[in-house]
């Protein structure tokens, strides 16, 4: 089989450039871009190992090391977890598009053309916008999601997940208690008298019924003064049935 060390290299040199520009934007390293190009090429001379007849353990253990100094040449050295997580990073793309790859060459794959170099100069830059958009959007919709266990009394309680509204202003404006949003079905009771709270939303105005509840349990931290107030509809979100506010957050315990 012929080799041609410098495609080879070229590609290996596209592929750890566009591997460490996607960790820098996703964890906003910041890095120059003459620190990014060293350090791919400082990877790319793992071609040199095809020159040299090893075992694969050995070829596994250059290419950790290797990869290493791809790290610290492209991000610098702050402290272990600093480091650490740049290169968990490193390897996790690397498996998002080592797979698009690998994908690719068994579907459309032939003896002609290699997918690899189409792959590289086409296909890269939108799976690495891709998952650059879809990392940020999860942490954005999930930094605020909390498993939430809620008390009626010492016996009833339901888990459900719960959904941190920084915008919500919403209390008791008599006992300045604060109010948590729940699904109806989510009561074990029919509810009798209610607590009849004004609300403002945009421009409705209205009553909402609320119960007193029991407990509030977040992360082993508890909430003792709160009120639950009833939502006849499905609450907006992904999977979420419980809204909760600041204030909530704040009296945790």
């Amino acid at each position: 089989m012929v080799i041609y060390l410098d495609l080879v290299f070229i590609l290996n040199f596209s592929f750890d450039l566009l591997l460490l520009l996607c960790v820098s934007i996703v964890l906003k390293r910041n890095s120059k871009l003459g620190k990014l190009l060293l350090a791919s090429l400082f990877g790319s001379l793992t071609t040199v190992f095809l020159l040299v007849n090893i075992s694969i353990l050995i070829l596994n253990i250059l290419k950790i090391l290797m990869s290493i100094g791809m790290v610290l040449v492209g991000f610098g050295y702050k402290d272990f977890k600093y480091t650490l997580n740049n290169l968990f990073y490193l390897y996790l793309v690397s498996i998002i598009l080592g797979g698009f790859i690998y994908y690719l060459n068994i579907n459309y794959g032939n003896d002609k053309v290699s997918i690899n170099y189409l792959f590289l100069l086409f296909i890269s830059p939108v799976i690495l916008i891709g998952y650059i958009i879809s990392s940020k959007n999860l942490r954005n919709n999930y930094q605020h999601y909390y498993n939430c266990k809620i008390y009626f009394d010492n016996d009833n309680f339901v888990l459900v997940n719960a959904l941190l509204d920084t915008g919500n202003k919403l209390k008791d404006p008599y006992s300045n208690k604060g109010i948590i949003i729940l699904n109806k079905r989510y009561l074990p009771f029919d509810i009798k008298s209610p607590i009849l709270v004004p609300f403002r939303a945009l421009n409705t105005r209205g009553l909402l019924k609320c119960v007193k509840g029991f407990k509030l349990e977040i992360d082993k931290r508890v909430n003792s003064s709160f009120l639950i107030g009833i939502s006849d509809n499905e609450l907006i979100g992904d999977g979420i049935d419980c809204i909760i506010s600041e204030k909530i957050m704040e009296g945790l315990k």
